[in-house]
Formats: structure tokens, C-alpha cells, sequence
């Protein structure tokens, strides 16, 4: 497209063992988090969260940009302070999707285009393309599925006899 700029989304990393981030999603919707890569206001930021979920989780949009300090409140859902200290530059963070734990595993994520996932990545093009399909048709596990086409073909047998 001539003269659109097309906007980076990331992928970022967060600890469970540093960082309550399911609590502090499902309590405040919007959180400041540290900024270490040029975000822009409006990419998407997907989280990554470390094992045992090993997984993305968390959808999101950048509200704000190279915040100098801290506005939301959420340290209740520190768990280690360490990682927290002043960091100079923050993103507020708006909560637009949590994913079921098992959406976006890692193995996925690695064989979709994820290069690692120890830091800021920028979501690929072909990452993009995994991140954006459409979940809303019904899944079924493969167990749902056998009896789904056990029940059909029970069905059609018993419509010809």
C-alpha cells in the first residue's frame, strides 16, 4: 500500500514466577507494563506466559506510549519486585482477548514463526496469520469427533435398513 505505514504487533514475555498477570488482567483490564522496544499506541501485544502455561494468553492493544512512570496501580499481582524497579519507559496496555490456556502453545507459536520467546519479538507475517485465524467455529477433540461420526454414521445405516 502506497504510503501506509503498516503498524508492528509483538509478542512479549511474562513470568509467572515475577508476575501475577492472569490475576491482574481479570481485575484491572488495563495494565502499565515495561516498555523495552519502540511499541507504538495502537499495535497489538500479545503475552506470552511462562510455564506451566508456556503459552500466549493475553491479547492486547497499546493505549499509551513511553510512559515515564507508573499510573495503574497492580502491585498486589508482583511476585517477585526485582523485575519491577523502575524501568524508565512504560506502555499502558488494554486487555482485548484472554485465550484458553491451550490456544497458542509454544511449539506452535515456534513452528508459526515465533523466533523466541526470552524477549520482545515482532509478530511475523506468518505469525500474524496463525494469531488471526478464526476460533469462533466450534472445535471438537479428537474423542468428540469419533463419537460425532459414530453418531452420523449409526444414523445413515439405520435410514437404509
Amino acid at each position: 500500500l502506497c504510503g501506509v505505514k503498516h503498524m508492528t504487533n509483538w509478542v512479549i514475555p511474562c513470568s509467572t514466577t515475577a508476575y501475577d498477570v492472569i490475576g491482574a488482567f481479570q481485575t484491572l483490564k488495563k495494565l502499565d507494563w515495561k516498555q523495552s522496544t519502540n511499541i507504538e499506541v495502537g499495535s497489538l501485544v500479545y503475552i506470552y506466559v511462562s510455564a506451566p502455561i508456556s503459552a500466549i494468553k493475553f491479547k492486547c492493544r497499546a493505549v499509551e506510549a513511553n510512559k515515564t512512570s507508573v499510573t495503574i496501580d497492580d502491585s498486589e499481582f508482583v511476585i517477585n519486585g526485582e523485575a519491577y524497579e523502575n524501568s524508565g519507559r512504560y506502555m499502558c496496555l488494554e486487555l482485548l482477548e484472554e485465550y484458553p490456556d491451550d490456544l497458542f502453545p509454544k511449539e506452535a507459536l515456534l513452528g508459526n514463526g515465533l523466533k523466541t520467546i526470552q524477549g520482545p519479538s515482532k509478530v511475523s507475517e506468518e505469525l500474524d496469520l496463525f494469531l488471526s485465524r478464526d476460533f469462533n467455529s466450534k472445535k471438537y477433540t479428537v474423542v468428540q469427533a469419533v463419537w460425532i461420526a459414530t453418531a452420523l454414521m449409526t444414523c445413515e445405516k439405520f435410514e437404509t435398513i
